[in-house]
This record gives C-alpha cells, structure tokens and sequence, in this order.
C-alpha cells in the first residue's frame, strides 16, 4: 500500500502521456530522420552530431523518471535499518562496524545505479541523477541517528524486522510493476537480455552477499 500511494503522487507531479513503443519510437524516429535528411541536402546544411544515446518519447522518459523516483525512496528506506544497524555494531565493536561500513558501501554501488539510471535517461541530467542518489545515501546517515537517539546501545528487534519486512514488500512490488515491464519493454521482444541480466544482478548480490558473510558481516 505504501508503495501504490508514493507512486501515486509520483504520478501526480509527473504528467502522463500515452506511451508508444520502442518500435513505433524509432520508426518515428527514422521518418523524422528522412525527412530532416533531406531537408539537409536541399539546403546544403551539414547533420547536427547525434546528441542523445536513447531515444524515447515524452511518455517513456516520465515513466523512467518515475520508476528511478520509486526506487530510490524505496532504497532510502532500506538503508534506515542498514544505518541502524551499523551504528549498533559500531558500538559493539569499533572494527566490526568499520567493516560493515565499507561493506554496505559496496552493497550500496548496485543500489546506486538502479535510482541514478533510470532518472539520467528520462532527464538527460547526470545532476538529477545523482541528487536521488544523495537522497538514498544520505538515508543510511538518518537510520544511524534513529539508532543513536531511539534504541542508544540497545538493538529493537522488533522495530528492525517490521522495517526490513515493509521495505522488502516495497522492493518487491517495484520490481513487478515497474522495472520488469519497463525492461521487458526496451527489450524489443529480445526476452533472453532480461533473463540473463536478472540472472546477472542475482550472480552479483549474491556473491556480495556470501562475501559479506565471509568476513564477518551480516546475519
């Protein structure tokens, strides 16, 4: 429910418009292309250099804008018990939370790129971009004051588990709704890159997440 109710304020600041396809995108794109081609040649104009690296219509861009917003609301909120929780083992033991630290930091980089992506595509602005990412990390720092004025030296289970339960239904349902679609869309009926990236990304975490365990970090 919580996630519905941000994307739909997401929605409501971000207005709609009707998407089309990739496919009709770049056949509009090509009819454009022709036509501005010779338009060139009649007036002996030489092509402007090619500028963006996607094209995409006003709609697709809001959708990514909007599924970059998504997840990093949803990632800002996954850090709050990771800052928590390394601010308790800090204090536990200086070491284990300098470790945990830097591997939640690395954690962190696939984090990253999933809010910055989207929103760099959809704006063009590597600005925007990286503003949301400030905005998920800077999360971590406000679960570490949570911890430090709320539960102090004394780790609240019961707090913890309902916030890692809400976020991973938040994550969860941004995963369905949004980014497989949309991946599935820009795939072009390609099927197999989003199978093998999703296979990919959970090869990754998971090696990240034995490794954490390896060291000493983690549960």
């Amino acid at each position: 429910m919580i996630v519905f109710g941000v994307d739909f304020i997401v929605q409501k600041l971000t207005p709609q418009i009707e998407p089309d396809t990739p496919k009709e995108i770049n056949d509009m794109n090509e009819m454009g292309a022709s036509v501005h081609g010779s338009v060139q040649n009649s007036i002996n104009l030489e092509p402007a250099p090619e500028q963006d690296l996607v094209r995409m219509d006003e709609a697709a861009k809001q959708k990514l804008q909007r599924m970059g917003i998504l997840s990093g609301i949803a990632i800002a909120l996954h850090n709050i018990p990771s800052g928590i929780a390394t601010f308790t083992a800090g204090i536990e033991d200086p070491a284990i939370g300098i470790s945990m630290a830097i591997g939640v930091g690395l954690h962190n980089i696939a984090e990253g790129v999933a809010v910055a992506a989207p929103v760099y595509f959809a704006t063009g602005s590597k600005r925007k971009g990286i503003m949301w990412c400030v905005v998920a990390a800077v999360a971590e720092h406000v679960g570490g004051f949570i911890a430090l004025a709320i539960t102090g030296k004394e780790n609240n289970d019961f707090a913890e588990g309902t916030l890692y339960g809400i976020v991973a239904g938040m994550m969860s349902t941004i995963t369905m709704k949004e980014i497989f679609p949309t991946a599935y869309t820009y795939a072009n009926g390609r099927i197999h890159l989003v199978s093998n990236g999703c296979l990919v990304g959970m090869l990754l975490m998971a090696l990240s997440l034995y490794f954490f365990k390896y060291v000493g970090i983690g549960r």
